[in-house]
């Protein structure tokens, strides 16, 4: 495996950006047909932003499954439904444990799946300024909770025999 960093998210990054257009059209068609739940899940937490909002989460969700497959040195198999869920579920919970808490406690909180990983996406590749700032924090909320679950779900898949998958518990140091 290789060390989940911000190094990996930019050499990740600067890999997709040298792909020709076919390619990239291609590898989202894959993307889309490989992990439906997790592209329902981004579906539903932006649907109310508009289609800006929901590419960007599209984007960021391809973006992260990438980073975790270059990570895991091999494809993430395809996320059963009730796995996203709970996912979601265990992330929601999170969020909700430590509302109302300082955001600087937070950034160097190390509990959460991938504590710095998800903070990391967001402040790089979501632009500053889109709206007011209300509007900009739900955004944010909104990305937040679906990285989040989603990392949580990457990283942990489940095997097709309905055990965990490899690194069930196990927690990769990042950026």
């Amino acid at each position: 495996m290789r060390e989940l960093d911000s190094t990996l998210v930019r050499e990740v990054w600067e890999a997709l950006c040298a792909y020709a257009p076919e390619q990239s059209e291609a590898e989202a068609r894959a993307f889309v047909s490989r992990q439906p739940h997790l592209v329902a899940l981004a579906q539903a937490l932006t649907r109310e932003f508009g289609r800006d909002v929901q590419k960007t989460a599209l984007g960021l969700l391809f973006l992260l499954t990438k980073v975790v497959e270059a990570h895991r040195e091999a494809p993430v198999p395809a996320l059963a439904r009730g796995h996203v869920a709970r996912a979601y579920e265990a992330a929601v919970a999170w969020v909700d444990r430590w509302d109302g808490a300082e955001p600087r406690f937070l950034e160097r909180s190390g509990e959460f799946p991938q504590p710095h990983l998800v903070p990391y996406l967001l402040g790089a590749f979501y632009p500053e300024g889109a709206g007011p700032p209300e509007y900009e924090a739900e955004v944010k909320g909104s990305l937040f909770l679906l990285l989040a679950s989603a990392a949580d779900a990457l990283m942990n898949p489940v095997s097709p025999g309905g055990g965990a998958g490899e690194g069930e518990g196990e927690r990769p140091e990042v950026c």
